[in-house]
């Protein structure tokens, strides 16, 4: 994050002439309340933050990968669910795409472009597993399941669905289990 910029604290004030004054937390709640598709992944990785006792660090939108350990290892997180924040008929069919991209890094005013790749150690599938819209509580942890795969052991393909992922039969995690199971999937990819 640049010098420049800040973290903006809950009693921040907003301030628009003419009107009562506000705080940057009643934005939060005005931009946040009813968790869109986007916001459930920024959920995922806050979950996954402090699951990993790293949610001290501010989110940063631009970085090559979304978290990193306390042991350095480089995270991505990507997040599906069965409900969906419209009307459906159906459940969707919830699955992860982790196709290659080329990263961008804003170092001393420069954007660097870099090649095209994963470029975290780690890879984080975490769906949100609920069926029921009235209990559906995305900051609960346990209404999570997670699949760990480190970057060099990730599927072919620059996709897969929950229903494949059950169907080969690759472990999932809880979220209590979950910086272990990072841990040791990069541990053994560097073996």
């Amino acid at each position: 994050m640049p010098e420049w910029a800040h973290r903006y604290e809950r009693d921040h004030p907003v301030t628009v002439e003419g009107r009562e004054p506000r705080e940057a937390c009643d934005f939060w709640e005005w931009a946040l309340c009813k968790p869109s598709d986007v916001q459930r992944g920024l959920i995922a990785e806050y979950l996954i933050a402090v699951a990993l006792d790293v949610d001290d660090k501010p989110y940063e939108e631009w970085a090559r990968w979304d978290l990193m350990t306390k042991s350095g290892v480089t995270v991505q997180v990507k997040a599906s669910a069965y409900l969906q924040p419209w009307e459906q008929r159906h459940e969707s069919r919830p699955g992860f795409r982790f196709a290659k991209k080329r990263g961008e890094e804003n170092i001393g005013g420069r954007f660097i472009r870099y090649e095209l790749d994963h470029h975290a150690d780690v890879y984080v599938f975490a769906l949100h597993n609920h069926h029921v819209r009235e209990t559906l509580d995305m900051f609960d942890g346990s209404q999570w399941e997670f699949w760990v795969f480190a970057k060099r052991k990730l599927p072919p393909q620059d996709s897969i669905s929950v229903k494949s992922l059950r169907a080969q039969k690759f472990k999932s995690v809880g979220i209590g289990a979950l910086g272990a199971a990072i841990e040791e999937a990069h541990r053994k990819a560097n073996a």
